[in-house]
């Protein structure tokens, strides 16, 4: 089951967002945890952030508690531009 967390209306370019998320893609959950803590990136605390609310809903909706969780294929959108 894949959980999924959006975040809407962060004033940073998709571009430098999409390069934090590379770093992350497909790591497990604490290891992509460690390398945003570590990444000198603006938007890699909101990242974090993000990363820990989906972490939070999954063990929240499942019934059991997971360590295995990996960050999966992380997307950034330019949607809303303000």
């Amino acid at each position: 089951m894949d959980f999924e967390r959006e975040m809407r209306y962060l004033r940073v370019s998709p571009q430098k967002a999409r390069l934090v998320l590379e770093l992350i893609k497909g790591r497990k959950v604490e290891e992509a945890r460690n390398t945003l803590l570590f990444t000198k990136k603006r938007v890699a605390a909101h990242v974090g952030k993000l990363l820990q609310s989906a972490l939070d809903n999954a063990n929240f909706l499942s019934a059991e508690k997971k360590s295995g969780y990996r960050a999966g294929q992380p997307v950034c959108e330019e949607r809303h531009r303000q």
